[in-house]
């Protein structure tokens, strides 16, 4: 077994504060805190929306200062009727667009690897979860231990 590295730690609260922003720490702390999963899971769909809409904040004046993409010109278009899914792929374009550019170099460049990286890649899951309940598909079932096996 490796040993862990700070960033590698369980997220805790306390390990969340020092590490994420406010916004996104204050998120996860509602979740930690939740009694059951039945409480949990609403809080987690939350707890992404707020990290997603942090992306952005921080993406966005990167992407405004170097060359321009029309498709993420027309998902901006879009912001005034935003979803979840809308956030998810504004992020997802922005990190494309931003991580392949060159000049200027990207404000924020570890981006890339890290939207590849499994952890990054949950939200599409919980995106995709949490329209499944909002839009009147088949309630999902989770298992007990879906908020804590991810």
């Amino acid at each position: 077994m490796s040993p862990r590295t700070p960033d590698s730690a369980p997220l805790n609260y306390e390990s969340a504060r020092r590490r994420l922003p406010y916004p996104i720490a204050s998120a996860w702390q509602r979740v930690t805190l939740a009694k059951s999963d039945s409480d949990r899971i609403p809080l987690l769909t939350a707890s992404a929306e707020i990290l997603l809409r942090t992306l952005v904040a921080l993406l966005l004046p990167d992407y405004l200062r170097g060359p321009k993409s029309e498709e993420i010109d027309a998902t901006l278009a879009t912001l005034n009727k935003v979803a979840d899914g809308t956030w998810n792929r504004l992020v997802r374009e922005l990190v494309g667009h931003i991580s392949q550019r060159t000049d200027p170099p990207p404000f924020f460049p570890e981006i890339g690897s890290w939207y590849q990286s499994d952890p990054a890649q949950r939200f599409n899951e919980i995106v995709e979860r949490r329209n499944n309940e909002a839009h009147g598909a088949e309630r999902a079932v989770y298992s007990e231990d879906w908020t804590r096996d991810r």
